[in-house]
């Protein structure tokens, strides 16, 4: 990433990827549901990984 981002490009990667880590843990932190759209476009890694149980 760094040769083709330049290093500017690598830090403001690594900014976005981890306030969007961030935003995550805070909405499971709170109970937000998650909507239908991701449960089923997630649904075979969420079976995988057998946590269906965990609904919010």
């Amino acid at each position: 990433m760094l040769a083709t981002l330049g290093p500017a490009g690598l830090v403001d990667a690594a900014g976005t990827i981890g306030n969007f880590e961030m935003m995550n843990r805070i909405a499971d932190a709170t109970g937000m549901p998650v909507g239908k759209g991701s449960k089923q476009s997630n649904a075979d890694i969420i079976e995988l990984l057998d946590i269906a149980y965990m609904e919010h």
